[in-house]
């Protein structure tokens, strides 16, 4: 027989992981730009640094904001899972634990 069960403290190890890669790729290297000399991709590069950072904050943010979604959807199906359990404890229904122990 096959159980389907949340596992609540892998989805927040998961969800902390994406967390920190968030904040690892909102922070960014610096990267030094060239404002002395005036060789003509120069403002290309700034402008192309400029728009890969900014793409590299709204990434974070987007991954963050998944990784609270997954704390959020582990929390219910965790509570789900508990409300189950009770619903089949109290109509006699048969739990992991009932087999188990005959």
């Amino acid at each position: 027989m096959t159980t389907i069960q949340s596992n609540l403290t892998e989805a927040e190890q998961k969800s902390a992981a994406l967390k920190t890669a968030s904040d690892v790729l909102k922070q960014g290297y610096e990267v030094i730009q060239d404002t002395q000399t005036t060789i003509v991709g120069n403002k290309n590069a700034q402008e192309a640094i400029q728009a890969a950072k900014d793409l590299a904050t709204q990434i974070a943010e987007a991954t963050k904001l998944a990784a609270i979604q997954l704390d959020s959807v582990a929390e219910r199906l965790e509570a789900a899972d508990k409300a189950a359990s009770q619903q089949f404890q109290v109509t006699g229904g048969e739990t992991s634990d009932n087999m188990a122990r005959t």
